[in-house]
């Protein structure tokens, strides 16, 4: 921001926000290529060997059940269409608070019900259920109502400004987005129904949120993006990229590293992989353009496989590939992955990419003072010798 540590001027949190959000993930992307330039020159062979994991980082939403979206369906839908009341003076939204209290009120007893023991519990279930989807639909049924009201307004000759276009776009969304998670309660509720994943809704403010079982402790269960990363020998993340829903580490891999070996001009002269990256196609398209492949067999290993895999510097590469994952918890713990506090699916890329730039430039640091302290160690050196 072009301030010192002396001046005054600061700029609030949501200035910097705003600006920082003028940013395409490309450009961010553009300049953590730039840095990288910079790093590779400081060192020699830092695209000798390369290695790669995905992990997840988590959407910033809350844990999703029905009524939980439920709520929050109609929570939007009451505080949108209570503004476009107020604006165009449409009736009928006086109550909107008792409103939010009732559906609130509804869902806290479900809560309740849910975690009791009792013998009628899935009957009172139901009808909780039932009475909650009631509460929605009558709201929806209201909110429409309005929404008519002002289209025979406009009609008539009311100006609607772009913000205002904007709401009711936003109200449309809401609407249409608690009326499937309604069919969604029904099914899965009153006809007993195993919802696919696929299907399913995670999020009404994050509708891209994919549910990711990777059945590892703590979290066996996360709600988010696989992002994949590629970390060179200098330690520097040389790509990032947030997988697209149903996509996995070995539907991908294959084509990443062609990408960087081209961008590299073929300097990559080892790969190393987890049993994850694991196809026998994967295995034959990397070995065209890459020279060393570490990429252990998933599965029982035939003969072929067993000598491939006790080759001496394929046993090296392995070794080092463990070290991504103290890269992985640098950017979660020391850069922000573990949370994506950013909204929207151009956040989640913005986020993602600004990780890895903030990575790229620490580790640029540390080169950069590592030389520093070897200069003046020689420097301090030589005046010893003189001195003495």
């Amino acid at each position: 921001m072009m301030l010192s540590d002396w001046e005054e001027k600061r700029y609030s949190r949501s200035a910097i926000h705003d600006n920082f959000t003028l940013l395409s993930p490309e450009t961010i992307r553009a300049i953590t290529a730039i840095v990288v330039e910079i790093g590779h020159g400081l060192g020699s062979k830092p695209l000798e060997r390369v290695r790669a994991d995905s992990f997840v980082v988590k959407k910033n939403i809350h844990y999703p059940t029905d009524t939980n979206l439920l709520y929050d369906g109609c929570r939007k839908i009451i505080e949108l269409t209570k503004k476009i009341a107020v604006e165009f003076d449409i009736p009928g939204w006086r109550k909107n608070n008792f409103w939010k209290h009732t559906i609130k009120s509804s869902l806290r007893k479900i809560t309740k019900i849910a975690r009791s023991r009792a013998a009628d519990r899935d009957q009172r279930l139901k009808e909780m259920y039932f009475y909650i989807i009631g509460q929605a639909q009558q709201l929806i049924s209201k909110a429409d109502g309005s929404l008519a009201i002002l289209n025979e307004k406009v009609q008539s000759g009311e100006i609607l400004l772009p913000k205002w276009q904007e709401i009711v776009s936003e109200l449309q969304y809401f609407i249409a987005g608690t009326e499937h998670v309604i069919e969604l309660a029904q099914r899965r509720v009153f006809n007993d129904e195993k919802i696919p994943n696929p299907e399913k809704v995670f999020s009404l403010f994050e509708p891209d949120t994919e549910l990711i079982n990777r059945g590892k402790s703590p979290n066996p269960i996360e709600f988010g993006h696989r992002v994949l990363i590629v970390q060179d020998n200098a330690g520097f993340i040389i790509h990032d990229e947030v997988l697209g829903q149903g996509f996995t580490d070995e539907k991908v891999i294959a084509d990443v590293m062609k990408r960087l070996q081209e961008r590299f001009k073929g300097q990559i002269r080892a790969a190393s992989f987890d049993k994850g990256f694991w196809t026998p196609n994967n295995l034959r398209d990397l070995s065209e353009f890459i020279p060393i492949v570490a990429l252990p067999k998933k599965g029982r290993r035939s003969r072929e496989d067993q000598k491939r895999e006790s080759n001496e510097e394929f046993g090296k590469i392995r070794k080092w590939h463990a070290g991504v994952e103290s890269a992985i918890h640098a950017l979660q713990a020391g850069n922000g992955l573990d949370l994506c506090r950013d909204k929207g699916a151009a956040g989640y890329q913005r986020y993602v990419a600004a990780a890895a730039l903030g990575r790229n430039l620490q580790v640029l640091g540390t080169i950069l003072l590592k030389k520093e302290r070897k200069k003046r160690r020689k420097e301090s050196n030589v005046l010893d010798i003189l001195l003495a």
